[in-house]
């Protein structure tokens, strides 16, 4: 298996090296047998930097060590942190009763130093991918105990909730957290980062092979909309949807219900949107959990907010409706009998685009017509409905969003040159408002 190249992760453990200390374990040669840096040598910048011009016999890793890792009680007491700072999650967890096991579960990364070292890193450098591997391990370890699974395979489901990310650590923080719209290069990079994450977990002796196929998968999806393979349905493993959808939910999580502006009950209708995209007794069993919770789902939506609120629905609702619109005439391009996984792609998620918009009717000048009518006479039993009807959009605005990267990226480096020079011809024609 090719390695790595040199990449992000040694210039981040320069960065690292800078509140805790990252040394040379060995001497590190290169592949002509000459010597780069010394057992004992600090990995500054300078040291990084001349590392990264050279190709190593070994991964980089297996040849420094990090001061103070993460084991398997730091992990613990950082899941019971996160879990204390979000009292939904504390509640769920305590319902399903996931701390009798939650510190055998952390335990395990202490067999694993290559998984301790990445985590090290990841907590320093991308403090929030790091929350959200703490997330998907807690949630893919409650989602397991609800399918019945056994404890092997419960532990099995954390590691992978915990390890799912850690490519992103050999991915530049700086393009990580870029707030302006991503070339399609840059897209390409990042969705790059499930194959590093398997090809660093493959290398990982006696870890269990469940644990590399979700890092590859937890980025495909069952009607084929995911990457970076495109795989779809019974090519897929079960513990790569369980990842999956944590990673799924996650996001709206994060978006919507961390601040305590929508409950996590209240997310369910994003999980329905997507219900296409996982295995549905994943999904189902998610869904389950969530409306037997017991967690409040009362609107947040009040007479005093209802106008603003309206406002914003209508304000996502114009350009969403514009930009299916245009993004439904690209496909039309698209050849009838094209074998491409990036077409195939486009198309599945740009169908569930449709599916959800026709089968919620939100789009439709109907359920303008009905909003005017909520807010005219403060219809009280409707407020639950259009905070749902946001959630949606918000949705929907990022499968929008990722459409069109998948498109821009497809002009760039599809195979099909002649077909990615029509669609850029379609993409110059209007400018998407997403």
């Amino acid at each position: 298996m090719s390695l790595p190249p040199p990449d992000a992760y040694t210039e981040n453990l320069a960065v690292v090296n800078e509140t805790n200390s990252v040394l040379a374990s060995e001497d590190i040669v290169n592949a002509q047998g000459i010597l780069v840096a010394k057992k004992g040598t600090p990995i500054n910048k300078r040291i990084a930097a001349k590392l990264m011009t050279f190709k190593l016999t070994k991964p980089l890793e297996s040849s420094v060590s990090v001061d103070n890792e993460i084991n398997g009680n730091t992990l613990l007491l950082n899941l019971r942190d996160f879990l204390r700072k979000n009292e939904e999650l504390q509640q769920l967890h305590d319902r399903v009763n996931l701390e009798a096991i939650l510190p055998s579960l952390a335990s395990a990364i202490d067999r694993y130093p290559v998984i301790r070292q990445k985590l090290t890193v990841m907590s320093i450098i991308l403090k929030e991918q790091y929350q959200q591997c703490l997330f998907s391990a807690w949630l893919a370890s409650v989602i397991g105990l609800r399918m019945r699974y056994s404890r092997e395979q419960v532990q099995t489901l954390f590691l992978a909730g915990i390890t799912h990310d850690l490519g992103m650590v050999h991915i530049s923080a700086e393009l990580l957290n870029k707030k302006e719209q991503l070339t399609p290069e840059e897209w390409r990079q990042i969705q790059a980062h499930p194959i590093i994450s398997q090809k660093i977990l493959a290398a990982i002796e006696n870890l269990p092979k469940e644990v590399v196929t979700a890092a590859l998968e937890h980025h495909e999806r069952a009607d084929g909309s995911g990457y970076p393979a495109g795989r779809h349905g019974n090519e897929l493993s079960p513990f790569g949807q369980v990842i999956g959808m944590t990673d799924t939910f996650q996001g709206a999580w994060r978006g919507q219900a961390r601040n305590g502006s929508v409950s996590l009950r209240n997310l369910i209708p994003v999980l329905q949107m997507n219900a296409e995209t996982h295995f549905y007794h994943t999904y189902e069993t998610l869904v389950t959990l969530l409306r037997q919770s017991g967690l409040g789902d009362n609107t947040h939506i009040t007479h005093g907010t209802l106008s603003a609120q309206i406002q914003r629905f209508n304000a996502l609702k114009e350009p969403l409706t514009c930009d299916i619109s245009k993004l439904s005439r690209i496909t039309t391009v698209f050849p009838n009998d094209h074998k491409e996984r990036e077409l195939h792609a486009i198309s599945a998620a740009l169908r569930r685009c449709l599916n959800s918009v026709a089968g919620s009717g939100i789009l439709d000048e109907g359920y303008a017509r009905w909003l005017q009518q909520v807010e005219k006479e403060k219809l009280v039993f409707a407020y639950r409905e259009l905070e749902d009807a946001l959630l949606m959009l918000n949705e929907l605005k990022f499968q929008v969003s990722h459409i069109l990267r998948s498109v821009q990226a497809y002009v760039e480096f599809g195979k099909n040159r002649k077909l990615a020079s029509t669609i850029a011809g379609e993409l110059k024609s209007f400018a998407l408002a997403s």
